[in-house]
Formats: C-alpha cells, structure tokens, sequence
C-alpha cells in the first residue's frame, strides 16, 4: 500500500485518502470530523443569529432588555471554566461541551443583534463557507491536504464569497473589511487548532478533541504561566 508521502509527492494540492497507509485514514477521518463540528457550530451560529438580527420582534426585544446579555455573557464563562477544569473528565465533558456550544451560539447571537454587528454576522458566515468547503470536499471525494494548502484555500473560499456577497447584497466598506477580518482569523484558529489536536490529542478521545479546540487559548495561557512560575 503507497504511502502517504509517496501519495503526496504525485499530488502536491490534495492526496487521495485511500492510498494511505491505515495511521493516516485514521487520522484524516479524525480531522475531518473535527471540521464537520466545527461547521456545523458555525452554520449554528450563523442560522441563529440572522434569524435574531432580521426578525423584528426577536430584535427589538433584546435591544429593550440588556440584562439578557450581560446574563448569557456570565454564563458563558462559568460555562468555559466548568469545560476548562472537567474537560478530562469523560463522565461529564460530554453534558458540558453540549451545553457550552449551545450557550456560546446564544450568547454571540444576542451580542451581534444586540450592537447591530452585522458585519461580524457576515465573518461568521465567510468563515462557515472556508470551513464547510473543506470539510464537504474530504467527505465526497476522500481527499485531505496538509495544513498551509488547507489554510491557502480556506482564504481563497472566504475572499470569492466575500466578493459574491458584495456584489449581490452590497454592505459598507467598513462591513466589508470586518467580515474579511474575521472570517480570516476565524479560519486560521480553527484550521491550526485541528492540526494541533490531531497530533496531540488520542483519537479514541473525540470530545477532548473538541473541548480543546474551545479552550486551547486558555490552556497555552495557563501552560505559559505555570512555566513561568516554575521557572
């Protein structure tokens, strides 16, 4: 059975899954179903948020009561503290990681209706359209390719859908440099931190995987402090 280096040597962009060896399928399969939480989060989010933003009601009675905010962003840290210290734990990282993505797309749903974000609403949607473009070409056609290639056509996907989305429903400038912004970060933390978790992370361990990805900030703060410390 070829090898995945050889596999790749014949295709510089993309390599065909098939002809790798069994530790790379695995590890393939393990990314790519990392990718499809990650855009399923983000369609989430993204789906949530224009219909809070676009719905009168909905927005008008979160802009007259602010302390639904300030409730949801005190939750939501609790939330990532709670994830952060049990995230070990398989008895209940599950429970946990459920609700902290239901409360963080609830929370960033309220926030952007809240200010009128609507060009963070549309970072969030390029982004959706990187992360899902990737994870759609690997489940159909069982091809992957290595992280800087993955992050080369994730921007390329989120600037053609930046443009098309210019072009059909027009947005100001300011709006427009902001999605770039952050549909480019947003794809860059996502696809670096999967990278990370795959090399990192057993794969038996799937929702360690996910929690991490959450809190990876977090934990390279406190590893930095905790070595500082020692130190």
């Amino acid at each position: 059975m070829a090898s995945l280096k050889n596999d790749k040597s014949t295709n510089p962009l993309f390599y065909d899954e098939n002809n790798c060896d069994f530790a790379s399928r695995i590890k393939t399969a393990f990314s790519r179903k990392l990718y499809g939480i990650i855009a399923g989060h983000l369609i989430l989010g993204a789906t949530l948020t224009s219909i809070l933003m676009f719905t009168p009601l909905s927005r008008f009675y979160i802009n007259e009561n602010e302390w639904l905010l300030n409730l949801l962003v005190i939750l939501l840290i609790l939330m990532y503290v709670a994830v952060f210290l049990k995230r070990d734990n398989y008895n209940i990282n599950i429970f946990l990681q459920i609700l902290h993505m239901i409360l963080q797309v609830s929370t960033i749903a309220v926030f952007i209706t809240f200010y009128d974000l609507l060009g963070v609403l549309q970072g969030i949607f390029l982004a959706t359209c990187g992360i899902s473009f990737l994870f759609l070409y690997s489940l159909l056609f069982r091809k992957s390719c290595e992280l800087c290639m993955a992050i080369f056509f994730s921007v390329v996907i989120v600037l053609t859908a930046a443009v098309l989305f210019q072009m059909v429903f027009g947005c100001t400038n300011e709006e427009f440099i902001t999605s770039v912004i952050l549909s480019v970060f947003l794809s860059l933390y996502y696809l670096y931190s999967v990278n990370l978790v795959t090399h990192s992370v057993s794969y038996d361990k799937f929702c360690v995987a996910v929690i991490t990805i959450n809190v990876w900030p977090v934990i390279v703060l406190t590893t930095k402090i905790n070595f500082l410390t020692l130190k």
